[in-house]
């Protein structure tokens, strides 16, 4: 019943309320009257000009984004012995990382080795421990290279991790 009140009030072609309405008169509901209210929208008229000068879509302007613009920081240029501690830094890492996840820690360790300007660090381990460092379809080994290559990418390093079994 309310349904058809609004449905009659929008549906007018002028935008006028019509007297059944007004009157009350609405499917023998006992409805108040209503008064038309000569309402704007909260568009001013030139900005529905200019919604409409954008090819007729009627959307409002996109807002500024209230995060501050990401800074890009560039990578940190490194003499070579703080990269050789950055890199035994990293080497460490991945040694604990491996570690914490396999069946005989002791049998784990990591070499450095460089291959085309790429570092690698290679992880030896025992042949059943290798599943549980690569992972159901790679993803521990890629959570393991995410780790390394965006911490020495901050220091301006191409580092990468492989397993030797």
């Amino acid at each position: 019943m309310v349904f058809s009140l609004f449905k009659k009030l929008f549906s007018s072609e002028e935008g006028k309320v019509s007297e059944d309405v007004k009157a009350g008169a609405v499917e023998g509901a006992d409805v108040e009257p209503v008064q038309a209210a000569d309402t704007q929208c909260a568009d001013t008229q030139d900005e529905v000009e200019e919604r409409s000068e954008r090819g007729g879509r009627n959307r409002r302007p996109r807002r500024p984004s209230q995060h501050p613009a990401k800074e890009n920081h560039p990578a940190q240029q490194l003499a070579p012995e703080e990269e050789e501690k950055v890199m035994s830094r990293l080497q460490e890492m991945v040694l604990f990382i491996a570690k914490s996840l396999v069946d005989e820690p002791e049998q784990i360790s990591v070499e450095l080795t460089d291959r085309e300007g790429v570092r690698v660090l290679m992880i030896s381990c025992e042949k059943k421990d290798a599943g549980k460092l690569i992972g159901r379809n790679g993803r521990i080994i890629a959570a393991i290279r995410i780790l390394v290559s965006g911490t020495a990418a901050k220091y301006g390093l191409k580092v990468t991790v492989d397993i030797v079994d």
